[in-house]
């Protein structure tokens, strides 16, 4: 049996992001038309992000944006 060191849990900063790509990339066409569609998702992002799902989107994508918030 190969010794095998623990995974790094991922970091709150990094949790965020992944959720926020992953928002954008499913809600591009009903929230993010205007930006382009390959963008990847940096902390000064998050803002427009955050708009962009409370917005033009749904009560699903504004809960995921209170996510993004917290």
């Amino acid at each position: 049996m190969a010794f095998q060191a623990p995974t790094k849990a991922p970091s709150k900063r990094e949790e965020v992001l992944r959720l926020a790509q992953e928002a954008f990339q499913k809600f591009h066409t009903l929230c993010f038309w205007h930006m382009r569609e390959d963008l990847r998702i940096t902390e000064e992002d998050l803002p427009a992000i955050i708009k962009g799902l409370r917005e033009n989107g749904t009560h699903e994508t504004y809960q995921i944006a209170a996510r993004l918030c917290h």
